[in-house]
């Protein structure tokens, strides 16, 4: 099940934060291209976000909430991961984490690439390398 939450989301932060923010709670949630931007979370039980075919300028944040729970990202065909300086995932590999409030930022690179790169992120992820 997943809820999409909007101009809701930014009135209880006081105006402030993310605008648009998919709570996802069970089974694998599919990205399109209208997600980039968006906050997503994964809440009661291990969840998949299986990310879009990578296209230049897109970014999707994503953030574990409930200990225990594995958030799992994974790459679409030929796309891989890199966390860090260094650590890339197989093509079409995955990240994952279960540390409550773990977070990363993914971003499509501008050079026609096929490698989604971390912007940020805060500890707990590990890549099926």
């Amino acid at each position: 099940m997943s809820i999409h939450l909007t101009s809701q989301t930014a009135a209880l932060n006081g105006g402030r934060g993310k605008t648009d923010v998919v709570l996802h709670s069970s089974g694998t949630y599919t990205l399109t291209s209208a997600d980039s931007g968006k906050l997503l979370l994964g809440l009661t039980n291990d969840v998949v976000f299986q990310l879009p075919v990578m296209e230049e300028g897109m970014l999707f944040e994503f953030m574990v909430i409930s200990s225990g729970r594995y958030v799992r990202i994974n790459a679409n065909g030929t796309d891989s991961i890199r966390l860090g300086a260094g650590t890339v995932t197989a093509a079409g590999g995955y990240m994952r984490s279960n540390a409550r409030t773990a977070w990363v930022k993914l971003f499509g690179p501008s050079n026609g690439g096929t490698q989604w790169n971390q912007l940020n992120y805060k500890y707990g992820w590990s890549l099926d390398s």
